[in-house]
């Protein structure tokens, strides 16, 4: 399936966001990146459409900002939700830690009834309306699998 050209139009304007809502935006970010201040702020304009942020480049901006905006709108683009990675404090998850998880599962579960909801009021469904039920449904999903990731935690625990 090919994407059209206005399917990108918010990974496009995460990159901008990512760079020029760092501290120091731009001009903190490229020495990091390895690209001058003003080349990496016309690889991040949306109106410079032959300047872009490579691959690498945006790897580097995301692993600097701690912003991963630019990562999840790829993989839902691509059909697919992206996880972090588990810290080893999950080792030692409280259970008031564990009703947290749950309880963002379900607050995001809510958020994409709500989402679908609004967009059947008036019983069309515009590609705004499905690409915003998208984001929230891939929220859901990332929540419910870091609760999975937590049990998987707990499960490995010897018994007391």
């Amino acid at each position: 399936m090919t994407l059209e050209v206005s399917e990108f139009r918010n990974l496009e304007k995460l990159k901008h966001a990512t760079v020029h809502q760092y501290k120091g935006g731009a001009v903190a970010l490229s020495k990091s990146v390895g690209v001058n201040q003003a080349t990496l702020s016309n690889k991040v304009n949306v109106n410079m459409p032959n300047h872009k942020l490579s691959l690498n480049e945006s790897i580097q901006v995301q692993r600097i900002t701690g912003h991963y905006g630019m990562l999840h709108e790829t993989a839902r683009l691509l059909d697919h939700v992206c996880l972090p990675i588990p810290d080893t404090e999950l080792e030692n998850i409280s259970d008031l830690e564990l009703l947290d998880c749950w309880g963002k599962w379900h607050e995001q579960i809510g958020q994409t009834v709500k989402t679908m909801r609004d967009a059947l009021d008036d019983h069309i469904i515009t590609k705004d309306e499905l690409g915003s039920i998208e984001r929230d449904m891939h929220h859901a999903i990332a929540c419910g699998m870091a609760l999975i990731e937590r049990f998987k935690t707990m499960a490995q625990r010897p018994r007391k």
